[in-house]
């Protein structure tokens, strides 16, 4: 149905914004008002403002660029590390609990999501990391609802382990560690 492809579509989209640098091209569709539009119908106003804002912002491309490696790639002061496991897991590390580690039980657990559903990620990145999230449930979406490969999954968000990217709320969300200033939605 077009509800599911335009759903699917819209999380791969989000997914190439956490995997790349922002390109003019893909820029284009995110200022475009009927991506804004379909954002908020399916995944609510939260996405949809800093949409709406981007088409009258006229972003300067390479400048996006720079922030786009400042917050994903290169740590620095502003880097926002997204992957699951840093955000939801603790761990115990020479007998103390340790929070902000890669590859936690988070990881352990995506990676089990994405075998039951034989889902590869296509990414050099660990199985937790935002954007493999994203294009599991674009994926999860185009395959529909017969398709997902996980038994007793009605809609493909309650496919994680929890309740996936969402639960990164669960310490701290990522748009918290963001700057104030957005020029783009991440």
């Amino acid at each position: 149905d077009a509800g599911r492809v335009l759903r699917s579509g819209l999380y791969r989209l989000l997914s190439g914004c956490f995997l790349e640098p922002p390109t003019t091209e893909r820029l284009a569709v995110l200022a475009d008002p009927e991506t804004a539009d379909a954002a908020e119908a399916l995944l609510g106003a939260d996405i949809a403002g800093p949409l709406r804002s981007l088409a009258d912002a006229a972003p300067d491309a390479s400048a996006l660029r720079q922030e786009f490696f400042d917050l994903f790639s290169v740590p620095t002061s502003r880097y926002v590390a997204p992957f699951e496991a840093v955000f939801c897991d603790e761990r115990d590390v020479e007998g103390r609990p340790a929070r902000g580690l890669l590859g936690g039980p988070s990881t352990a657990a995506v990676r089990k999501a994405y075998e039951r559903a034989a889902f590869r990620v296509e990414a050099r990145e660990l199985p937790d990391h935002v954007a493999c999230e994203l294009a599991f449930l674009a994926e999860l979406w185009e395959r529909g609802p017969t398709g997902s490969g996980l038994a007793g999954c009605p809609e493909p968000r309650s496919c994680f382990p929890r309740p996936g990217w969402r639960s990164w709320g669960c310490r701290r969300r990522p748009r918290d560690c963001w700057p104030a200033r957005r020029s783009c939605p991440r």
